[in-house]
């Protein structure tokens, strides 16, 4: 089973435990305080219809270097079975929808991490949304336990084991329609990232607390501007006990080209402060944010392209600068089949110069036909490469048939 239990740490000088209970309770609060606002407000309507649907995916793959250990061509091979399940209400202005998976896997092959262990790992998310008078209120929260690797690392340090990582989000969000033309929100929000079963993995804990502001201005039919301006609190559970607080501004255009065509530019700034137990005092630095997108959108093919740049803590907690280079196309061939096609790029730079700049490269066709009105049948590809002071990749070849169940129909 992956759900091992979570080892206790203590907590680093300066950080108590104390500090993080009482934001997550004064966030929890507030979460409940505000969807009570919204059940009770006048004309609300306390009945939801609701529906219900699930869906089971068997699959079975082939991997070369599945781990994406360095000169590793070993084989795996695994077989499948997700499981998931969705319920959703709807009202007059509230609407809820709640999602349970489980996905399971058993591996067999050459890697001896893996060959002859399994996996169940569970995931469960939770949203709630009300429409009043000229504004929406909605709550969005996360629990998702995966094998971690080391396509999800910010750098190529092979992670033993493939401990279980725990990904837990929530956020509130509050959009008021000031006039015609003019809107404004804000949203707040944690995330935390576990892991259960890492003794020996160079992964690490860590703790994220965010809050922004917005403001939109439709200049025209084709064009909207915006304003957001936020901060986030970042702290890393390792020896250093690293932490950061970050300032974000960004102004950002959405431009509608045509019917089909749409077309982003964002512009940004980022100023961070980051301490450690190992530094003298607190380090500034301030790097760019933003970037610029592309989308296509027609009756049979849809596709995107963009280019976006970010500074962010990495997994490890030293500050460092992502560049995603990104491009997706897809293609109705017929009525029941379709093909897909994505490639990314990430570079990663570190500010402080100590640790190396990597790269990171995925690319992923796909097949897919219907082969009934609730069942389909998938092919894909898959290859990734990683790269920083050694070099490693990895194939990989999916079949997997889906099954659609409508448990519970609307009115």
């Amino acid at each position: 089973m992956a759900l091992a239990r979570i080892p206790s740490r203590r907590p680093g000088p300066g950080r108590s435990h104390s500090g993080r209970v009482l934001r997550g309770c004064v966030l929890a609060f507030g979460c409940v305080a505000l969807l009570s606002a919204c059940s009770t407000h006048p004309g609300a309507g306390s009945a939801l219809d609701w529906s219900a649907s699930s869906q089971v995916t068997t699959r079975t793959y082939a991997a070369q270097n599945r781990g994406l250990d360095a000169d590793s061509k070993d084989m795996t091979y695994a077989t499948g079975l997700d499981t998931g399940l969705s319920v959703r209400g709807t009202g007059k202005r509230t609407s809820l929808s709640a999602n349970l998976g489980i996905n399971s896997e058993y591996f067999v092959g050459e890697d001896e991490d893996v060959a002859g262990t399994g996996r169940i790992d569970p995931s469960l998310g939770l949203s709630i949304s009300h429409r009043g008078q000229g504004m929406q209120l909605s709550f969005d929260s996360s629990v998702r336990v995966t094998a971690q690797d080391d396509s999800q690392t910010d750098n190529a340090d092979n992670t033993s084991g493939s401990p279980t990582r725990i990904d837990g989000n929530a956020q509130v969000s509050l959009q008021k329609t000031l006039s015609e033309i003019n809107s404004a929100g804000f949203s707040v929000g944690t995330t935390i990232v576990e892991f259960a079963d890492a003794a020996n993995s160079n992964v690490v804990p860590t703790r994220g607390f965010f809050g922004n502001v917005n403001w939109r201005h439709e200049v025209d039919a084709l064009n909207t501007l915006s304003f957001s301006a936020g901060l986030r609190d970042f702290s890393a559970d390792n020896t250093e006990n690293t932490n950061s607080q970050t300032l974000d501004v960004t102004v950002a255009l959405d431009h509608i080209q045509t019917d089909r065509h749409r077309f982003d530019l964002t512009l940004g700034s980022s100023a961070v402060r980051s301490t450690d137990d190992f530094s003298d005092g607190p380090d500034f630095n301030v790097g760019f944010n933003g970037g610029v997108g592309f989308n296509y959108n027609a009756k049979r093919t849809n596709a995107g392209l963009s280019l976006r740049q970010s500074v962010d803590p990495s997994s490890e907690g030293d500050l460092q600068s992502f560049t995603r280079l990104s491009g997706n196309i897809g293609y109705q061939l017929t009525s029941d089949q379709s093909i897909a096609g994505s490639v990314t790029y990430i570079f990663r730079s570190s500010f402080d110069g100590d640790t190396e700049d990597s790269q990171a490269v995925t690319i992923s066709p796909s097949y897919r036909h219907r082969i009934a009105r609730a069942t389909s049948v998938s092919l894909s590809y898959q290859y990734r490469l990683i790269s920083d002071d050694d070099f490693a990749d990895g194939h990989r070849v999916t079949v997997a048939l889906t099954r659609d169940f409508n448990l519970l129909k609307g009115p």
